[in-house]
This record gives structure tokens, sequence and C-alpha cells, in this order.
């Protein structure tokens, strides 16, 4: 459902914007993001977490849907492969306190205060 929901955003052209927080600013066309305009080099899994997070902002997402909606699948077994993938997301982006972890559920990117 969500899946169908986002085709018909982008159609309508909701995910063409730029999404912009914390100083990140992400063009979801062009697949490139910046830290206070300085290109920041991502892989493609990373990107996609981002975005998801970033359009997302101040929601606890649980392990279970990041997985499924950036990996396209459930892990076979017990993985840690998205958190090194958020340790390398708040590496690359300074957010060690805008990226937290939400216990026994998963991550949320903190809202801006004027957000």
């Amino acid at each position: 459902l969500v899946a169908r929901v986002e085709t018909v955003l982008r159609r309508c052209g909701r995910g063409r914007e730029k999404l912009c927080i914390w100083g990140v600013a992400l063009d979801p066309e062009q697949r490139t993001v910046e830290k206070d305009g300085v290109p920041v080099e991502l892989t493609p899994r990373e990107f996609d977490l981002l975005l998801y997070l970033m359009r997302t902002p101040g929601v606890a997402l649980y392990r279970d849907v990041l997985f499924e909606r950036v990996w396209g699948a459930l892990p076979e077994e017990d993985t840690r492969t998205l958190d090194l993938h958020i340790a390398r997301l708040r590496q690359k982006l300074g957010w060690q306190e805008h990226i937290t972890t939400v216990y026994r559920i998963g991550y949320r990117l903190e809202k801006e205060d004027g957000a």
C-alpha cells in the first residue's frame, strides 16, 4: 500500500521536491546530497535510507520497515547491516545526535526545532 501511494505521489510531483533538514539538502531526482553546500558521497543504500528518514522526521521507524523500504525485503537472520548503514550516515553527515536509536523499535530522525 505504501509503495502504491508513493508511486501516485511521484506521478503528481511530490517525490521530486528537495528535502532539507539539519543543514543537509537531498535531491531525490538527481540523487545528490549536500551538507552545508558541500557534496556528500553516499552509497545507493545509504542514499535510500537517508531519503526515507528525511521523508519521515520525528517518526520512530521500525527496523523491519526500514529493511523492507531500503533493501526490499526483511533480513534472513539477525543482521547488523542496518546499524552499520546508520553509523555511516551519522559519521558522514555529523548527525550523531539527530539520528536517534529508539529502544526495541529502530531509529528516528529528529525534527528541527522550527519544523
